[in-house]
């Protein structure tokens, strides 16, 4: 689980948590085929699916429902920089 967390950012798959517009918790499940670097200077020429994410609002390893037992660590732990949204307006 650590893991995943720490790699946020990193080609591979990555476990980002942060908040939705409602201010609920979730967990933003996130492939990236290329580095972030790469991906910024070529985001404009390129047509292809270089980053991709799934929200779930359970955790994906205990199952728990992530705003009932985790919303008062997400603030702690939150990577909403890393996700495509963000990437993008960058």
């Amino acid at each position: 689980m650590e893991s995943h967390v720490k790699n946020s950012g990193d080609i591979g798959f990555s476990v980002i948590f942060t908040k939705d517009d409602r201010g609920l918790a979730m967990a933003v499940i996130q492939d990236r085929s290329m580095d972030i670097d790469e991906f910024k200077k070529l985001k404009n020429n390129l047509k292809i699916s270089a980053i991709s994410e799934m929200v779930i609002l359970y955790c994906p390893w205990c199952g728990n429902n992530l705003e009932e037992w985790y919303s008062k660590y997400i603030s702690e732990i939150s990577r909403e920089d890393l996700m495509i949204s963000s990437v993008l307006n960058q």
